[in-house]
């Protein structure tokens, strides 16, 4: 069958010029390629749904920090604290611990919980912020000697816990810190925490108990490190202290400046 020459022609360059377009990504892929909905194994039983962000690659790497929510939140509580390390060039990781938003199961849902059960499940936690971790350690481009926590409220309880028995953790920050819940004490956990850089978050107005956190933390970080402990009062008063923009902001410079002082410093 004789082919039209036009038709020919037109063949031939169709399968030349489809490459010009194919390597422009649209602005859609490049945001699906730095963010992603990932599943985090704990155990056998145990699976959490995680967001993570991922910044360009660099030759150095880049930082990392680990977002822990609020005891019967979700990890939408800190997403635009996740997206503000984002644009500072860290992977950011926040997951929804067991029982809360899409890592809860049924049966196992932490608002329907009697007490007791919720400080169990609470306790059992601790494994999650651990698994978290060891998922950020593992991705390409983490800088694994510069990992952050960042603990909401309850959370505070949970990170501050993990980072006695972590050594590899460069810094933490506690915001609106709850000192005593489920079991676990900020208050007496941040005393072993020593010359660890330690940030603060205070809501407007503290009650005694938060002066009796930051009065616990000088005491455990003065002999080692006199400027390992930052507290950042909140100008917020009438909602979450996450709802005062300037904080967010701070946080994200606060702990810059500890994991790289080349940046922090601008």
């Amino acid at each position: 069958m004789r082919i039209a020459p036009t038709l020919l022609l037109a063949a031939l360059i169709a399968p030349l010029a489809a490459p010009a377009y194919a390597d422009k990504p649209t602005p859609a892929a490049a945001a699906d390629a730095a963010k992603r909905e990932v599943q985090i194994t704990v155990d056998a039983t145990t699976t959490l749904a995680g967001t993570l962000l991922s910044p360009k690659s660099s030759k150095q790497g880049a930082p990392a920090v680990l977002l822990i929510h609020d005891a019967g939140g979700s990890r939408a509580d800190v997403k635009d604290l996740a997206d503000k390390f984002f644009k500072q060039g860290f992977f950011v990781l926040s997951v929804d611990l067991r029982g809360h938003g899409q890592s809860a199961v049924a049966g196992a849902e932490f608002s329907t919980l009697d007490d007791q059960a919720k400080t169990t499940l609470w306790n059992a936690a601790l494994a999650d912020v651990k698994a978290s971790l060891s998922f950020l350690r593992e991705q390409p481009g983490v800088q694994v000697a510069s990992l952050s926590l960042v603990g909401y409220r309850t959370g505070c309880t949970l990170v501050t816990r993990y980072a006695l028995r972590d050594e590899a953790v460069r810094a933490l920050a506690l915001v609106d810190p709850q000192a005593d819940q489920y079991g676990l004490s900020v208050m007496k956990d941040v005393e072993g925490l020593g010359g660890l850089p330690t940030l603060v978050v205070l809501p407007k107005g503290d009650d005694r108990s938060e002066k009796r956190l930051v009065e616990a933390a000088s005491r455990a970080t003065s002999d080692k490190n006199a400027d390992a402990l930052t507290v950042l009062p909140s100008k917020e008063g009438s909602g979450t202290t996450l709802d005062d923009k300037r904080v967010p902001a701070e946080i994200v410079k606060w702990i810059q400046g500890r994991v790289s002082p080349q940046k922090g410093k601008r």
